[in-house]
């Protein structure tokens, strides 16, 4: 077995292995183990973080660098704001993972009255210094716990390409619920589950410290999302996984080996169940 095929065993393994200790160890061959996975990349040492000292890290070039999967994401989000239109005008919009605030001025030009929250100053650093932040209202809060809101105080809850990041979806996702007034409606996207199982996850360079920072992140299926958002009483409005393609190689060269793969999975939500 060439070294690529062993690497990419080895990455199947550690995926299973994050929800299964005893099928990874009985999929992966004790001879292709760790040791078949590199520690280095592109010359540089892979260093994985906790999510929050990893995006502090980042946070100085997070917007530099197009990213395929934010490409995605933007297109499919600005197809659903489209489709509500004037209705965002001054409606209360959550953004949750807001990370340098790209969806959070986004919402802003819109109509909406923003609240943004992440958990990494580096990126509200970022996010604050942009044109118009005065008019957004920033708080630092780890969605790992309850959030900081009354019931019902937003209208429209986004959180974008964060749950990898997230270990306990339900909690989030009653949280979530409890927020969103009825009436409202939540956008949810997330890195698909066989991105990570082709070894793909959010990643960057520091070349600085010569290292590939990964941020710590967590195996979901399709299912942990779906019945995580049915237990806390949402209703799944839309569900659909993106997948690579010819027109996204254009932007993307590097996307190529994934043209028909589930790149995102995104979802809308009601607030109550139907």
């Amino acid at each position: 077995m060439d070294r690529e095929r062993l690497e990419r065993v080895a990455e199947i393994g550690d995926f299973i292995a994050l929800r299964n200790p005893t099928a990874a160890a009985d999929l992966v061959p004790a001879a292709v183990g760790r040791a078949a996975k590199p520690d280095r990349i592109r010359g540089m040492k892979i260093v994985v973080l906790p999510a929050q000292a990893a995006y502090d890290r980042w946070a100085a070039t997070y917007d530099v660098k197009r990213n395929p999967l934010v490409a995605m994401d933007r297109k499919v989000l600005d197809k659903r704001l489209d489709a509500v239109g004037r209705d965002l005008n001054g409606a209360r919009a959550l953004d949750l993972g807001c990370g340098t605030g790209r969806n959070s001025y986004l919402l802003q030009n819109a109509g909406a009255k923003v609240t943004a929250v992440d958990f990494s100053k580096g990126m509200l650093d970022v996010g604050i210094s942009k044109a118009g932040a005065a008019e957004i209202r920033f708080v630092t809060h780890d969605l790992n716990e309850p959030l900081p809101f009354a019931d019902a105080a937003f209208d429209v809850v986004v959180c974008t390409l964060v749950l990898e990041h997230i270990e306990q979806l339900s909690p989030l996702f009653r949280e979530m619920r409890r927020v969103c007034s009825p009436g409202g409606w939540l956008y949810l996207s997330d890195l698909h589950p066989m991105m990570r199982l082709r070894g793909e996850q959010a990643q960057f360079s520091d070349r600085v410290r010569d290292e590939e920072v990964r941020p710590r992140g967590y195996a979901h299926m399709v299912s942990d999302y779906v019945t995580g958002i049915l237990e806390a009483g949402l209703s799944i409005r839309e569900m659909d996984e993106h997948i690579g393609t010819e027109a996204l190689v254009e932007r993307f060269p590097k996307t190529e080996e994934h043209i028909g793969w589930p790149m995102l999975l995104t979802f809308v939500l009601d607030p109550t169940q139907l």
